[in-house]
């Protein structure tokens, strides 16, 4: 989620593009730069913050720059995205026309969480043991995983 509304966050490509980032919407991929310059052309913002193409580095924007995304992601997923244009590009693109690729594909570092105490209550029925310790919910319990095996939808 980037401000107030959910959408679903994904770093995608077509055939002669590098990596962007943008918001499924149905069977669309709205590109978040392109719907911020639309946004002002159309007056619905009046300036638009230049954004990076990567995920991992908007979700580190500043909280006003994150607005204006979701203002402007918010505005044109209720229009008829297949006509939406700026300076001759598509402001979102058919799914079936993009490559989606790991929604952060630069990851530091991926930490897996026993989240889910009826996963972890089988987890330790699996062991022999009646009842989950309850020092379980006084501290997160976790493992490493590999933050370079991760990979989109469309990975081959």
């Amino acid at each position: 989620m980037i401000g107030e509304i959910e959408m679903n966050l994904v770093t995608y490509s077509t055939d002669n593009s590098p990596q962007r980032a943008g918001a499924l919407h149905g069977d669309y991929v709205i590109d978040f730069q392109r719907a911020l310059y639309w946004s002002v052309e159309n007056r619905v913002l009046t300036a638009a913050p230049e954004i990076p193409d990567q995920l991992v580095d908007i979700i580190n924007l500043s909280a006003k720059n994150r607005e204006a995304i979701t203002a402007a992601v918010g505005t044109v997923s209720g229009l008829r995205l297949e006509r939406l244009e700026v300076n001759d590009e598509s402001v979102a693109l058919p799914s079936n026309q993009v490559t989606l690729h790991a929604p952060l594909p630069r990851l530091n570092s991926l930490r897996l969480f026993t989240a889910f105490e009826s996963g972890i209550q089988r987890y330790f029925e699996l062991q022999g043991l009646s009842s989950v310790p309850r020092e379980w919910s006084q501290m997160p319990i976790f493992h490493f995983g590999n933050h370079q095996a991760i990979y989109g939808p469309d990975a081959v």
